[in-house]
């Protein structure tokens, strides 16, 4: 758990001994806060809210899945014919 007070800012960054470990997408890290006056008046805790640290590979769907499957699949029929040929002298044969 991380807590800060005496913030003056709307924002912060975390120093490097505060930095998060990267989270996967099924065990997120959670935030709220709540806003307390030189008078030691506090308002209530908002909502939790969800982020990750890390990169989140994208769920592929529909024809964006199919696509890239049909560009790997040329790519290789590509990079084998190339392979291919080349093992073969580059094409040019003698009688």
């Amino acid at each position: 758990m991380l807590k800060k007070e005496g913030l003056t800012t709307s924002a912060y960054t975390l120093t490097d001994a505060e930095k998060l470990k990267s989270t996967k997408k099924e065990a997120p890290y959670y935030w709220r806060l709540r806003a307390v006056d030189a008078a030691s008046n506090a308002s209530g805790w908002t909502t939790p809210g969800t982020f990750y640290v890390g990169f989140i590979f994208p769920e592929l769907k529909g024809w964006l899945l199919y696509g890239l499957i049909g560009a790997g699949v040329l790519l290789l029929f590509f990079l084998g014919f190339r392979a291919g040929r080349k093992s073969k002298g580059g094409g040019a044969e003698e009688y």
